[in-house]
């Protein structure tokens, strides 16, 4: 007679090599709280258009420039190139290198005092900002059984919700206090 494993067996077999579910969803947490910050440090920009143009005396093509072009070129080109090293490094490391780097070059932002300055520390931050989903996806798949990944992604990229969030919360602080 052959005897067939409990579920909670297969389950444990299963999820072998993985975190406890509870640290596994705290990471997630931990990384949207990382998500709805870097969508409060990109949106931040667009409610402050009137002063930055007047502070840096630029012009609405100078600004259309900084607000998306300059952040969007590295975020762009340099998500497949960082993806490749959160698979083969420390992807905590990783992600915490790009949020200091973010960090760093958001408070070049409010230091700089012309077109090129904001130009460049905004690429800074789009290249900080690049580090982030190749690092939560690599992290996820590293904490959740592949059964489980997707619901995991799933709600960390609720984009709408974590948009909805960081810019509320950017335009409050934006309109909170005042420059």
């Amino acid at each position: 007679m052959k005897k067939t494993p409990s579920p909670s067996a297969t389950l444990m077999t299963r999820n072998a090599g993985y975190p406890s579910a509870g640290y596994s969803w705290y990471v997630v947490v931990v990384l949207l709280l990382v998500y709805i910050l870097s969508f409060v440090d990109r949106s931040i920009v667009q409610y402050l258009v009137d002063p930055i143009r007047a502070d840096l005396n630029i012009n609405d093509f100078q600004f259309s420039l900084v607000h998306s072009f300059s952040f969007s070129v590295l975020y762009t080109i340099m998500g497949i190139p960082l993806g490749r090293l959160a698979d083969s490094r420390s992807r905590r490391g990783l992600l915490g290198g790009g949020i200091a780097l973010w960090c760093i070059m958001t408070i070049l932002c409010g230091k700089a005092n012309g077109f090129w300055g904001l130009f460049f520390a905004r690429m800074g931050v789009g290249l900080g900002e690049a580090c982030l989903v190749p690092c939560a996806y690599s992290l996820i798949a590293d904490y959740f059984a592949r059964e489980k990944t997707g619901t995991a992604i799933k709600y960390l990229l609720e984009r709408h919700h974590v948009r909805d969030t960081g810019g509320k919360f950017g335009r409050w602080t934006c309109f909170s206090v005042r420059l």
